[in-house]
């Protein structure tokens, strides 16, 4: 079980009201934040029920400002940006960070980073940090990600990047092989007007 979920196509919702009334009926109100984070607690479900998990038993242990599931052995990490949103999963420590692709140089480069693509760099660093369960509270410049290959080993971990239109994905784990799933907005529905009717059966 390692894998990430993307979900590219933010400017078609048209089901806000469905999303979070699922969402509403598995996590407690103060762990849910804005459409983006909504969707991405909805394509960690989506990653739960491909596993086999019990989904409510699940996130009713779900905690936003963890990066695993108390008391499971569940880890998992999510990500948005602009039109995109990323979830993981992963039996021990994850870290996924999805960025818009941009042109200009960053001041959290190693001098050896200098001259790579700066959102590639950037997604490693943040992935790096959520697996250490950081976030971003460490010494970025510190470290240097600097690769020809958008798969290898640093520090530990194994590093995967992906690109999807105009973002790239970057995981952080203990695996070398991450499983990448991409969903459509009418996959994303499906899913949600599956889990409504089984609410209203309950």
């Amino acid at each position: 079980m390692n894998a990430v979920i993307v979900f590219h196509e933010l400017d078609r919702i048209s089901c806000q009201d469905k999303i979070s009334y699922v969402v509403s009926q598995y996590v407690p109100q103060d762990m849910q934040e804005n459409l983006n984070h909504k969707i991405a607690l909805i394509l960690f479900m989506i990653l739960l029920e491909k596993y086999h998990l019990n989904i409510k038993q699940i996130m009713q242990n779900y905690n936003s400002k963890k990066y695993h599931i108390s008391g499971k052995n569940i880890y998992f990490s999510n990500s948005y940006t602009d039109n995109c949103v990323a979830s993981s999963i992963s039996r021990e420590w994850i870290g996924v960070d999805i960025e818009t692709k941009m042109t200009e140089s960053l001041d959290i480069l190693h001098e050896q980073e200098l001259g790579e693509d700066p959102t590639l760099i950037l997604t490693r660093k943040e992935a790096y940090g959520k697996y250490l369960t950081l976030g971003l509270n460490y010494d970025y410049q510190a470290v240097n990600f600097s690769s020809k290959s958008l798969h290898f080993k640093r520090y530990g971990c194994y590093f995967d990047s992906f690109f999807s239109g105009n973002v790239i994905i970057t995981t952080c784990s203990n695996f070398e092989k991450i499983e990448y799933v991409k969903i459509t907005y009418l996959e994303l529905e499906q899913f949600m007007n599956k889990f409504i009717r089984l609410l209203e059966i309950q």
